[in-house]
């Protein structure tokens, strides 16, 4: 697991700074220390199993391995004690990492009748939301024989898993440092309750209601700042300040800002030769190139790197044009597709593509012919 020592906001905050852009990034959430949060969930007769779900926000970009050692769930009636704990796995199947914006709803299959399992937020693509089934135990382990079930009162939580040697530990009655617990309904706090990032939000809320968190994330733990409504909005911004938060997240200065990337010379037989132009690359340390796979929840990047790391020509003011050539040759009518993924200071990859391309299976290749998409 890659360790960071700096969030990648921060990264993003300082080097904004010297381009005179801060103002696209939001900076009240500075003093939180939560990298997580349940932006909305609900009740509705049900369980995690059918009728409900939980939403929940990446405040930070992550790789996949580190979205592993997350887990959300409930508390026990007597919120005295986490009850059920499902914890996020696999999560390499559908990105290598994911960014600080993304939303992730699990729940059951009346809540999540179709999973949504592309997630594609880079290159202008926007797909920045997953819809995962509860039961879906290729992404979701559940760690206990319990049952999320949201109850007249209760705690909602997402937290790092169990480990109860740090300091402090993240036991079933406490909540680590970088996850976040909301308290509702009242009555008596159990331990939990009392160890819980916010006590008492919304109102009373009841059956057939959500519980949204109106605000920047920095601001919830204000019960004040979460409300009880009808109209459930899984998988996308709550409105008003928790939309403009999640917007400027999602819509934040690229690192790299890709200009295009396309084959640009091939014959049967031989490589294929690629191009890709930058117009600003911000802490890029260089590019590397990888085979695309089609699967059943999109395209995938597969093994290793082809081309290893191309060194990064461009800075944050510029951009640069790169080649590489593939020299595996091609055979006539073959299909094959690439990625070309930009790598920042703390060894994050961000894909862009894929580019597809078919050799034609007559003797003219003339570039024209190749069938090019993706991009």
């Amino acid at each position: 697991m890659m360790e960071k020592t700096i969030s990648t906001r921060a990264t993003l905050i300082g080097a904004a700074a010297a381009l005179g852009i801060c103002a696209l990034l939001p900076t009240a959430a500075s003093a939180q220390t939560y990298k997580v949060i349940p932006n909305e969930f609900n009740r509705d007769n049900g369980t995690l199993a059918d009728t409900e779900y939980v939403e929940i926000l990446l405040l930070e970009r992550m790789t996949a391995a580190e979205l592993g050692n997350y887990a959300f769930g409930d508390s026990i009636a007597a919120t005295t004690a986490k009850n059920a704990i499902y914890q996020f796995q696999n999560m390499d199947l559908i990105a290598t990492h994911f960014e600080a914006g993304t939303l992730i709803v699990i729940g059951g299959t009346t809540a999540i009748p179709t999973e949504d399992l592309t997630y594609n937020p880079w290159s202008g693509n926007n797909d920045w939301e997953l819809l995962i089934q509860t039961s879906n135990t290729t992404y979701i382990n559940s760690l206990t024989a319990n049952t999320m079930d949201g109850e007249s009162k209760d705690v909602v939580w997402v937290d790092r898993t169990l480990n109860t040697t740090t300091t402090p530990p993240y036991s079933t009655t406490s909540v680590s440092p970088d996850g976040f617990a909301a308290h509702y309904g009242g009555g008596s706090l159990g331990a939990f309750a009392t160890n819980a990032s916010v006590q008492n939000v919304g109102g009373t809320f009841g059956n057939g209601k959500c519980m949204q968190l109106l605000v920047d994330p920095s601001l919830a733990q204000d019960p004040n700042n979460w409300s009880d409504i009808q109209t459930c909005t899984p998988g996308a911004a709550n409105g008003g300040d928790n939309t403009t938060y999640i917007d400027s997240l999602q819509n934040g200065p690229l690192l790299v800002d890709m200009l295009s990337f396309e084959i640009t010379s091939m014959e049967p037989g031989q490589g294929v030769e690629m191009t890709w132009q930058t117009a600003a690359e911000m802490d890029n340390v260089g590019f590397k190139v990888y085979a695309a796979k089609e699967g059943p929840g999109g395209n995938y990047r597969t093994g290793e790197s082809l081309s290893g790391l191309i060194p990064a020509k461009g800075d944050a003011f510029r951009g640069n044009t790169y080649t590489w050539t593939d020299p595996t040759p091609y055979s006539e009518g073959e299909s094959r597709g690439y990625f070309v993924t930009d790598v920042d200071i703390e060894g994050f990859e961000t894909p862009h593509g894929p580019v597809w391309t078919v050799v034609p299976t007559t003797n003219n290749s003339s570039v024209n012919e190749w069938r090019e998409y993706g991009f």
